[in-house]
């Protein structure tokens, strides 16, 4: 969906590729899904916080009960099921895109 309102979308399937995208390509917000296989949403955001202290995190969760450690780690945090405009309205508080604002202009 975020492509088809013009974002370039990059996916990893586990943490250890995550990371290594983020040194090599210039990625403006990482969505993360807090249950996910493999390494949990918590260290996972530690460790692009601790490796990318400036790289902007949302986490994205069909939970309401995310403990309050997890969300100090995070820029921002959506509940899955949101309108996507909720989404696009938390990609661009994030990054500062105006990508974001134009595309809920246009939905």
């Amino acid at each position: 969906m975020l492509e088809e309102h013009g974002y370039a979308v990059v996916t990893a399937n586990d943490a250890s590729t995550a990371l290594a995208q983020l040194q090599t390509l210039a990625i403006a917000a990482v969505i993360l899904e807090y249950k996910s296989g493999g390494m949990d949403a918590e260290a996972v955001a530690w460790l692009i916080k601790r490796n990318f202290p400036q790289q902007r995190v949302i986490l994205l969760s069909a939970y309401s009960d995310v403990p309050e450690r997890v969300l100090w780690l995070v820029d921002d945090y959506v509940m899955r099921g949101e309108p996507l405009d909720g989404l696009l309205h938390v990609i661009e508080r994030v990054t500062g895109s105006a990508l974001a604002k134009s595309a809920r202009a246009a939905a």
